[in-house]
């Protein structure tokens, strides 16, 4: 009787390798303190997140949330995406909610790219890594989703849904969403998605243009309402600055 031939899961390896680098980061990206001589894990990373930590705590106490940097003034940067993270912070506090949060982030992607690209999907996975802390070497520009997936990963998850899913009503509304998480990084999404249209000319991606359009203006007077005493371009640019 011939042993039928078992074939290396890659996909599978590559997706546990990152789990099990993004367990391990979590636990030594930033929790070491030589004062001490030991590690403390809800701090913060680096100083990013004491801004990050000060959104978390407050983020429930107005609408839209203050600016921690600029006491009194409120957030014109995208916020949506904190309200996990304060929600689980009443538990285990802000900085070990941001850890946490980027692990389940990590999984929620690398099960909907298993579901997307069955075949192939580790090398997707290998392209997030690669915008990670420690391989900007790779790709410089790369959104790190290790250290802050927490604040970025959401947008990506929905954004890769709505690309790349088969259902044009949860694509469409995937993309709606995550224009209401970033609506400033949806203003770079909707050109390619209109030279997409363009190309294809098919009826789909026009119902992913206006669902990302209508998500994107629906955040920009959100922020625009609530922030009346400052400028427009002043607003568009503190975004962009966040984004």
């Amino acid at each position: 009787m011939k042993n039928s031939d078992r074939r290396i899961d890659y996909n599978l390896i590559i997706f546990i390798a990152l789990i099990c680098i993004y367990i391990i980061a979590q636990f030594l990206i930033g929790t070491y303190n030589p004062a001490k001589n030991e590690f403390v894990y809800d701090a913060p990373a680096d100083t990013d997140f004491l801004y990050y930590g000060a959104i978390i705590n407050t983020v429930f106490d107005s609408f839209p949330p203050e600016n921690p940097a600029l006491a009194g003034t409120k957030l014109t940067q995208p916020f949506f995406q904190y309200y996990p993270a304060a929600i689980l912070a009443k538990i285990v506090g802000p900085y070990n909610a941001i850890r946490i949060l980027n692990l389940i982030y990590l999984i929620l992607f690398g099960f909907l790219l298993k579901r997307l690209f069955p075949e192939k999907y580790g090398l997707p996975l290998l392209v997030l890594f690669a915008g990670s802390t420690y391989s900007t070497y790779i790709n410089a520009l790369g959104t790190d989703l290790i250290s802050r997936g927490f604040t970025h990963a959401p947008f990506f998850i929905l954004l890769t849904l709505a690309l790349f899913g088969k259902s044009i009503r949860a694509r469409s509304i995937s993309i709606f969403i995550a224009a209401l998480l970033n609506g400033y990084m949806m203003l770079i999404i909707l050109p390619f998605l209109l030279v997409w249209f363009r190309y294809r000319r098919q009826k789909e991606h026009l119902y992913l243009l206006g669902a990302g359009a209508l998500g994107m203006i629906i955040a920009s007077l959100l922020v625009i309402s609530e922030v009346a005493e400052k400028p427009v371009y002043f607003i568009i640019a503190e975004s962009f600055k966040f984004a």
